[in-house]
């Protein structure tokens, strides 16, 4: 196989798989406003931030560290109505959410 078509097909697989991503984003953003829609008051900055804290909390939580994964490997959530982090910090704040806006 010559290497234009090696970097033709390397192309190809990285825009369908950009494609898949961003369907699964959507799928996401839309599950996320159906349970809470709330969240269509953040501003896009706000909801990266809120990600991004998210995506470091759930991969800092091993099974090692009192959260054990689910079958299907996500982390169970938890129902003890605290509304602080397991391990005692506060939940992240974010700016503009809940203020009237």
């Amino acid at each position: 196989m010559s290497t234009k078509k090696k970097i033709s097909d390397i192309d190809k697989a990285i825009e369908e798989m950009q494609q898949r991503r961003d369907e699964c984003f959507k799928h996401i953003g839309k599950a996320m406003y159906e349970s809470c829609p709330e969240l269509g008051d953040m501003s896009v900055a706000d909801m990266r931030k809120a990600g991004r804290y998210l995506h470091k909390l759930l991969t800092k939580k091993a099974p090692s560290q009192g959260v054990a994964p689910a079958r299907n490997g996500a982390p169970v959530a938890s129902d003890s109505g605290s509304t602080s982090a397991p391990d005692g910090r506060e939940p992240m704040p974010v700016a503009g959410y809940g203020e009237g806006m």
